[in-house]
């Protein structure tokens, strides 16, 4: 039966654990992209043969300069591989900022191979707990980002009456304790150090453009010459997440660095390897490498957005302010400097040492 079925192009038949074998029209992933998508076919085999015959003469029409592959329409049953697929094409999908989704679809390719050939109203709650815990168990943050991926996959067929009700909504997932981590003055000394000292001058201006400026690495690895403008002394950039516009001045340490750099194609941060932009992939291996030459331990680069913050806290900037320079919204400063800006002893002090002045003025005044 197997090598009868193989004649068939794209006809694929799974053997389930009760016995039962499913059959399914499975296209490539390059007619997947051209709107081809996979189809769950009838459970008899003989009319399972039929339709992805029928199925294989459509595809032969749109490549002989046919009409267009018509799109499944979604609807109660559809499996969940088509769900993404269309979800994909989505503005719910396609207005996200490129970052976020890269780490969309690597969370979506997860849930596609784990239950993609299953009709998406049949996924259960207790599925989708017991696939994250198992997640958990080896990687905790992907595992997490997975929950959070389904909630908004299944969501999207909630709205769209696919199902009746979103099976990954309140999902309890174990939080983990948010970063705290900063960086001294020492360890950026160390890294820009070791950096020159490894031939790679340009992995310490990273360093140094990221703790000044308080951007992301996505954007500190995009930052072009033409955005440094010298007249006004800032640095204007849109950041890739927020798509928000944001002017940051320069500080005296950063200006001189900028200066001396040398420009070797219209990215500030340039690979010396290849004299053009470091890929991200390259850029954490380096990074890395440098931090064990550098002997710091449990830092990020990821940490220097913190650390620029905490450091604005610390001279006394006002939340304003320091939103100006990050980019986040002023409604959400507050909770996000509680994990931005760990609270340390000398604040502290510095906190009771004002109340202290402002009793003395309140009893004077009393008086």
């Amino acid at each position: 039966m197997m090598n009868e079925n193989k004649k068939i192009r794209h006809f694929v038949s799974k053997k389930q654990k009760s016995g039962h074998v499913l059959y399914y029209w499975q296209p490539t992933n390059m007619l997947r992209k051209n709107g081809f998508l996979p189809r769950r076919l009838n459970d008899d085999l003989e009319t399972a043969k039929l339709e992805a015959k029928t199925l294989n003469r459509e595809l032969d029409t749109w490549r002989n300069g046919g009409a267009e592959p018509i799109e499944k329409i979604l609807q109660k049953g559809s499996l969940l591989s088509d769900v993404i697929d269309t979800y994909y094409k989505d503005p719910v999908f396609t207005s996200k900022a490129h970052a976020t989704q890269r780490i969309y679809t690597q969370c979506l390719d997860r849930i596609d191979s784990w239950a993609g050939d299953q009709p998406i109203n049949t996924i259960s709650r207790g599925n989708i707990i017991n696939f994250h815990r198992t997640l958990y168990a080896k990687k905790p943050a992907f595992a997490n980002a997975i929950g959070r991926q389904m909630r908004i996959l299944f969501e999207f067929a909630y709205d769209r009456g696919i199902i009746d009700s979103n099976p990954a909504r309140r999902i309890k997932m174990p939080s983990r304790p948010p970063r705290d981590q900063v960086w001294s003055v020492d360890d950026q000394d160390k890294f820009i150090k070791a950096a020159e000292d490894m031939a790679y001058p340009s992995m310490g201006l990273a360093v140094l453009l990221a703790v000044s400026t308080a951007q992301r690495q996505g954007d500190i690895l995009k930052l072009c010459w033409s955005q440094f403008d010298q007249a006004a002394n800032e640095i204007r950039l849109k950041q890739g997440k927020t798509g928000k516009w944001v002017a940051v001045p320069i500080l005296p340490e950063l200006r001189s660095a900028l200066e001396k750099a040398s420009v070797k194609n219209e990215f500030i941060v340039s690979s010396e390897a290849t004299d053009k932009a470091y890929r991200p992939d390259h850029f954490r291996h380096l990074f890395k490498k440098i931090t064990n030459a550098a002997d710091i331990e449990g830092l990020q680069f990821r940490d220097l957005r913190r650390t620029a913050i905490v450091r604005m806290g610390e001279a006394g900037i006002s939340t304003t302010c320091i939103t100006a320079v990050s980019g986040h919204d002023i409604g959400h400063c507050e909770r996000i400097l509680e994990t931005y800006m760990p609270r340390n002893s000398d604040m502290a002090r510095e906190a009771i040492s004002a109340y202290q002045l402002y009793r003395q003025r309140k009893s004077r005044k009393s008086k």
